[in-house]
């Protein structure tokens, strides 16, 4: 295995040479991995150019969101991303399933106004839609909680739910408020919604 270092506290190595095949319209990923600091994701699959021929994913173990730090050093994240996705069927109708867990996830950047701390949640994938089975979190010393999904058959659309509940902000900059919304974006890639109630309170410069 060979380990890469990236700014002296990141390791990350592939478990196996990651190679990938191709033969009779058949593209093949063969099985291999990632491996490093808090980190353990194995991973293969295969996919036709012929759209009714079989397809299959498998995407199981850990993902240490440490990581994101490599590919942009400004941000601050911390915690787990937990694979358990192992899918199959036709091309132009795979049945996919699985679940993706998000463990005590904290997230902060110098071009945002609050940061997440403590996010846990539960991402269900299925045939037709990825659901955001539960997720809470805490921003600004409030609760944020998310729920819904994104419909990708037959073709994208959301509907989203986000509620916050004594999040305080400081933004612009000199002012402070609390803030409680409930806010739900629904729609599709063309033509999305926005909507819902932003209720500001103790507010102070």
């Amino acid at each position: 295995m060979l380990f890469r270092s990236y700014r002296n506290n990141v390791q990350l190595g592939e478990t196996a040479p990651i190679k990938v095949d191709y033969k009779d319209t058949i593209v093949t990923l063969q099985r291999s991995g990632l491996k490093g600091t808090d980190t353990d994701l194995q991973f293969q699959g295969s996919m036709s150019t012929a759209n009714t021929a079989p397809m299959s994913l498998v995407l199981l173990g850990t993902v240490n969101l440490h990581l994101a730090q490599v590919f942009e050093p400004d941000i601050r994240s911390s915690g787990e991303l937990k694979f358990n996705i192992n899918s199959s069927g036709a091309a132009n109708s795979p049945d996919l399933g699985g679940q993706i867990e998000i463990v005590d996830a904290n997230f902060a950047s110098g071009d945002l106004p609050v940061g997440l701390q403590h996010g846990n949640g539960v991402l269900t994938l299925t045939k037709d839609r990825l659901n955001i089975t539960k997720f809470q979190g805490t921003v600004g010393s409030g609760t944020l909680t998310a729920q819904g999904g994104v419909a990708y058959r037959p073709g994208v659309q959301f509907d989203l739910g986000l509620a916050a509940k004594g999040v305080r902000v400081l933004y612009p900059q000199g002012m402070r408020e609390t803030v409680n919304a409930n806010l739900r974006f629904a729609g599709t890639t063309d033509n999305a919604l926005l909507g819902g109630q932003v209720n500001l309170a103790d507010l102070s410069f």
